[in-house]
This record gives C-alpha cells, sequence and structure tokens, in this order.
C-alpha cells in the first residue's frame, strides 16, 4: 500500500487515508513503513478512526507522553461529505443526545449512563440537482456522529446505507472526509493544521467546484 504521508517528527505520523481501505490495513502499512525507516516501531497508536469507505487525515502518535497530552485537546476537526437532498436551512447547528444501537448506528436518547451529546455546526456549500456538499465542524473526531445527524437533518451522506443515503446510488465509497484537522503539537505546542481534498474526478465529488471553495492541495 501507498502512503500518502503529510508530516513526520518523533512524535506524530499524518497520512490521508484513501477511500475503500479499511483503518486496519493502514495500521499495518504504518507500522511496517516505521519499522523499516527505523529498525523498529516501539510504540504506534492512532488518535482517530475513519470508515474504510470513508477518507482523509488520520494521526498516528509515536510515544505515550504525546498520546496523552493529546487525547486532552480540544480538536478542530472538519468534514466535507456530499449528502442526498438538503437541509431546510444553508446552515446550523445540530445537537442531540444520542446512544450507541450497536452496528455503527446511532439513535436518540434521553441522558442516562450510556449516552452521550453530539454538537456540530454545518453549512451548505454547493448544490447541484439531488446532492449537495456540505462543511461541517464537529466536536470529535467520530464520523459516525455526522453521519447520524446529516440523517436526521432529512440529507443522509451519500453512499451511506446505514442511513438511507444509498438511494442514487448503491455500493459505493461514503462522500465523506476529514479534510481538515488542527491539533496543538505535544511538545512544540505549535498550532498545527493538516488538509486535503477529495480527488476530483472521482463521483460524486467531480459534480462540485472544489478548486473555488479550498486554496490547497491534497
Amino acid at each position: 500500500m501507498d502512503l500518502h504521508i503529510m508530516y513526520q517528527d518523533n512524535h506524530l505520523f499524518v497520512v490521508k487515508k484513501d477511500f475503500n481501505v479499511k483503518i486496519e490495513q493502514l495500521d499495518i502499512a504504518v507500522k511496517e513503513f516505521l519499522t523499516k525507516q527505523n529498525g523498529s516501531a516501539n510504540y504506534i497508536k492512532r488518535l482517530n478512526n475513519l470508515d474504510s469507505l470513508s477518507s482523509g487525515v488520520v494521526v498516528y502518535v509515536l510515544t505515550s507522553k504525546a498520546y496523552l497530552r493529546l487525547t486532552k485537546q480540544e480538536v478542530d476537526a472538519k468534514f466535507l461529505c456530499v449528502t442526498v437532498g438538503n437541509t431546510q436551512n444553508a446552515e446550523g447547528y445540530f445537537t442531540a443526545n444520542v446512544e450507541d444501537l450497536g452496528q455503527g448506528k446511532l439513535g436518540i436518547a434521553p441522558p442516562v449512563k450510556n449516552s452521550f451529546k453530539i454538537d456540530l455546526y454545518y453549512k451548505l456549500l454547493q448544490t447541484q440537482s439531488k446532492i449537495s456538499l456540505f462543511e461541517v465542524v464537529l466536536g470529535s473526531l467520530d464520523a459516525k456522529q455526522l453521519r447520524f445527524a446529516m440523517s436526521q437533518l432529512k440529507c443522509p451522506v451519500f453512499g451511506d446505507k446505514l442511513y438511507g443515503g444509498d438511494t442514487l446510488a448503491q455500493n459505493t465509497n461514503l462522500a465523506l472526509m476529514l479534510y481538515s484537522l488542527e491539533i496543538e503539537h505535544p511538545t512544540t505546542h505549535n498550532k498545527m493544521t493538516f488538509k486535503c481534498i477529495p480527488t476530483e474526478d472521482a463521483k460524486p465529488w467531480s459534480y462540485f467546484k472544489l478548486d473555488n471553495l479550498f486554496k490547497f492541495k491534497g
């Protein structure tokens, strides 16, 4: 597997995960790369998870002290997603208390022991026929929360079979990408932002003018 390395030092190893790559496959590839490069890979821990059908920034932490510091931080995670349909408002906030129903699916729940809160901000960027492009700012790195929230807003993520987003196209990747992640470096304390964009000729992303929105290359 070819690794798309975005950043590397003694504490962090940041890569872009492609669509349709299982996170476990990426874990193995990263460990093999670091072992070959350094002769060993004693400590590797992933900071965030992405569904195999989605894409985006994945951060690996290479020391236990750095991992502890990063898990205590508030992160700024921004996602791009293509949805089936549109929201009632062009932008807004979604807040709900939910619980895990099993098999990766969430559901509305009262504030009980095993429930937790979802809090996100969404903004419509473009619309093309029956699909729309959104930027979503999520207060966590768990994309399952975004998928649930967009389904509750009546515009599930394109390709999301779990929430009815596969009505226009079945057996496709999730049109969902963690495209921007800002963290504080665990030792230098500098703010670091990692960004990437979808492949422009891949559907359904190709229906939108991404260059007009993002002035960087992934």
